[in-house]
Formats: structure tokens, C-alpha cells, sequence
């Protein structure tokens, strides 16, 4: 009989366990979707208060390209090379090797062309 007494204890402990690690689980899943919550209401704000150093306008929401670290923010549009035209978000899947000329965008080559002169 201790035996049978025995696995039900070892039953019910193991019960009590999963319970506690589904509960877990459900805690760390709302804790989760509440941050990923906050950080798309964090990048809502700070793109609709950003301006793009392109064109002026307001970022509003959705893509864009912001380098923090230099202040320049742009639509994903307006990210493009100052002297080609040439899109700057992503030219192969290294992406692109942007370049600030006097302020103004450039892709390598147009850089490297554009210093020669």
C-alpha cells in the first residue's frame, strides 16, 4: 500500500508543478506582450515626432531609417543617394555602406567618385 500512497504523492507533486509552470509561462507571455506593447506605442511616438532631414516632413508611423547617434532621421523613401538617386535601405544582403557628405547621403561609389574630384 506505501507504494500506491507513494505515487500518489509523486502524482499530485507533479501536478502542482505543471501547474506552477503553465502558470509561469502564461505570466511570462503577458509580460512579454505588454512590453512589445510599449515599444511600439515608444517607436509611434518617437517616429510621429521626428522629421525627416530629407524632406522636412513629419516621420508619422511606419518605416523609416533613423541614426540616432548623428540625429539624421529619414522616410525609408527619401534614405537614397544624394547623387544617384539610388536607394540606400538595403543595395545587396550585407545592406549598404552609407556615406555623409556635407551632410548630404551618399552611397560608396558616389562618395569615393565625388572625393576624387
Amino acid at each position: 500500500m506505501k507504494k500506491s500512497g507513494g505515487n500518489l504523492v509523486r502524482k499530485e507533486f507533479a501536478s502542482e508543478l505543471q501547474e506552477k509552470i503553465v502558470k509561469k509561462i502564461e505570466e511570462e507571455e503577458k509580460t512579454a506582450k505588454g512590453r512589445s506593447r510599449i515599444d511600439e506605442k515608444r517607436m509611434d511616438t518617437i517616429s510621429s515626432r521626428r522629421k525627416c532631414t530629407e524632406c522636412g516632413l513629419p516621420l508619422g508611423k511606419g518605416s523609416a531609417m533613423v541614426i540616432g547617434s548623428i540625429g539624421l532621421s529619414f522616410h525609408i523613401r527619401c534614405f537614397v543617394c544624394s547623387h544617384c538617386g539610388n536607394s540606400l535601405d538595403s543595395i545587396d544582403s550585407d545592406g549598404a555602406e552609407v556615406q555623409l557628405d556635407g551632410g548630404r547621403l551618399k552611397c560608396l561609389s558616389c562618395y569615393v567618385i565625388s572625393s576624387r574630384l
